[in-house]
């Protein structure tokens, strides 16, 4: 297999150049190495692409600039190939904002790990997998953990970030013939909403209604939660360290049930000591300030909210139930349809009166009306006990 190093600037004009001459029947494979240990924004050590008949590229971020490639890439016309390629997009949202390329996403993305679900192949499987299965080769895995910003990289190392994209066309090819017309459409639209969800970034002010268990907290604990959250996420990206350095998930809703006012009430709700070391003065100051809040009774309900009804259990098992029936039916992984985080989505969304998930884009068309299904009555008792608590 031949690969080329891209490392200094003048290689890395005439790959753009390259990029830029490709026409809409081509194909761009696109995988990144990265690493993402202790910091909130992922370093970028690595691009691969690859051009079908053309050749596989490594760039070098590290040694060469990226101001002539990326934009390139991601105003090209070609479809672009990844496969499980959320963090790749968020990486490179995040160096076209630092560069300032007016687009930050490729217009025409096909994630080949999506596209096996909507082929009825598999939903999750990694590209191990799928290769072996599709091209009958079994990758080496030995260099997943290597220290991609370590310079120079090795031969092995090379090759193996090579072979992550080297596939990837053949790949495409295979899942899209077992593609039928309405799959494929709908899988289009899909992408369009993977392209849309990569280029979203989280608000502060909101990221609290993504914690495990936070549905199950009182106005009082839930209004501190909120608090917390926020002042977290800004500290991360001020400071670019990782959430869980700062204050592990985990431990978020037992912060804001008991409200620590020492370093051994933080190590009692499950934060780990080195984050109390580095910054318990700091947490201990956020939950003080968030005590002296008043309480909140408008803010948005956490996304898991409906999933500690245990009277909708029986129901919700019959709503996904018949998403997974009509996928089973339409030759598409049942999987696809989000299993019970989507049914709470979809009550959820009901209660905020705004179409849920399940409703959108191609679920629509493939579900259909969904009311039918809903137990109403819990969405009203709900209402009715806020209006009644504000």
């Amino acid at each position: 297999m031949h690969y080329t190093l891209i490392s200094t600037d003048s290689a890395a004009a005439a790959l753009a150049s390259t990029l830029s001459a490709l026409s809409a029947q081509d194909l761009i494979a696109v995988d990144t190495e990265f690493i993402r240990v202790r910091e909130y924004y992922p370093k970028l050590a690595l691009l691969q692409i690859c051009i079908p008949g053309d050749d596989i590229y490594l760039v070098d971020p590290l040694s060469c600039s990226l101001t002539e490639i990326l934009p390139a890439l991601l105003h090209t016309r070609a479809k672009i190939l990844i496969f499980s390629g959320r963090e790749d997009l968020e990486i490179l949202y995040q160096y076209a904002q630092a560069l300032k390329v007016d687009n930050f996403i490729p217009q025409r993305l096909c994630d080949l790990q999506l596209m096996a679900a909507f082929a009825n192949h598999s939903y999750g499987r990694g590209l191990f997998t799928l290769v072996k299965d599709f091209c009958g080769v079994e990758l080496n895995k030995e260099q997943t953990l290597s220290d991609w910003l370590a310079r120079p990289l090795n031969e092995e190392q090379l090759r193996y970030a090579a072979l992550d994209v080297a596939y990837l066309p053949a790949m495409y090819a295979d899942l899209d013939a077992l593609l039928d017309a309405r799959r494929r459409r709908f899988f289009e639209l899909q992408m369009r909403e993977f392209a849309e969800d990569a280029a979203h970034e989280d608000d502060p002010l909101y990221c609290y209604r993504h914690v495990a268990a936070a549905g199950l907290l009182n106005e009082r604990d839930l209004t501190v939660l909120q608090y917390i959250c926020a002042k977290r996420l800004e500290f991360a990206r001020e400071h670019d360290e990782a959430l869980n350095r700062v204050i592990t998930t985990r431990a978020l809703c037992e912060l804001a049930r008991r409200k620590p006012a020492t370093s051994e009430g933080l190590a009692a709700c499950q934060v780990k000591w080195g984050s109390i070391r580095e910054y318990g003065a700091q947490m201990l100051s956020w939950i003080t300030e968030a005590v002296k809040l008043p309480v909140r009774h408008d803010l948005p309900l956490p996304d898991e909210f409906f999933s500690h009804k245990r009277e909708l259990q029986g129901q919700n098992n019959k709503i996904k139930g018949f998403v997974e029936h009509q996928l089973k039916e339409a030759r598409m992984h049942p999987q696809l349809g989000g299993g019970r985080k989507a049914v709470y989505e979809l009550y959820l969304a009901r209660y905020e009166g705004r179409p849920g998930w399940l409703e959108q884009s191609w679920r629509r068309e493939l579900l259909g009306p969904l009311d039918d299904l809903l137990d109403l009555t819990v969405i009203e008792n709900e209402r009715a006990l806020r209006q009644q608590a504000q």
